[in-house]
């Protein structure tokens, strides 16, 4: 009896530690990862690196006036109006559908802005979109579509944020009888 009790013990302890094996690869030990969109990717073993600067989406579907602020893609695609006061560091603010931040502890660089519209200015007109501090009023980065540019711009440049501070995407219209259009507008931070 004693016997049989060894060899279905042997066997028990076989069969565990080859389902061990087999599941191994996926047991997570330290870290965890997510995925949070297409986009935007994050793991544990990088805790200060911002989502490996993950692009941030502004979208009007609606037309946007001059100097209007457009909404953070999160909080809907028709958002636009005019631009919030300026809101002080490290502090609270309702706001939600035009600022982004705050930005987190050691500030953030921005970079690689890039703006699309619905329309194509003609000469002598054009459309400047600035990504602006709100908590400075400095524009951080910024770009212009005009009539050579078609319907989009471009500044691969980049600026640091400090933490604690706020930021918003303004369109300016620039000339006489420039319409109001729709924009997508992202940026990494």
């Amino acid at each position: 009896m004693r016997k049989n009790v060894l060899e279905t013990k042997g066997v028990l302890t076989a069969l565990v530690l080859v389902t061990g094996a087999l599941l191994w690869p996926s047991i997570s030990f330290a870290g965890v990862e997510a995925r949070l969109s297409d986009d935007s990717y994050t793991d544990s073993g990088k805790p200060t690196s911002n989502f490996d600067g993950t692009a941030t989406i502004n979208i009007s579907t609606a037309n946007v006036n001059s100097t209007q602020c457009i909404g953070n893609a999160w909080f809907g695609t028709d958002k636009h109006a005019a631009c919030p006061a300026a809101v002080a560091a490290n502090t609270y603010t309702n706001e939600v559908t035009l600022l982004h931040g705050p930005m987190p502890a050691s500030g953030v660089t921005v970079s690689n802005l890039e703006a699309v519209t619905t329309g194509t200015p003609t000469t002598g007109q054009s459309y400047t979109v600035d990504l602006i501090d709100n908590t400075t009023g400095t524009t951080v980065l910024s770009c212009s579509v005009t009539s050579t540019s078609s319907s989009f711009c471009t500044n691969t440049g980049s600026a640091s944020v400090a933490a604690g501070h706020y930021l918003e995407v303004k369109i300016t219209n620039v000339g006489s009888g420039v319409s109001s259009e729709a924009w997508r507008v992202s940026f990494r931070y």
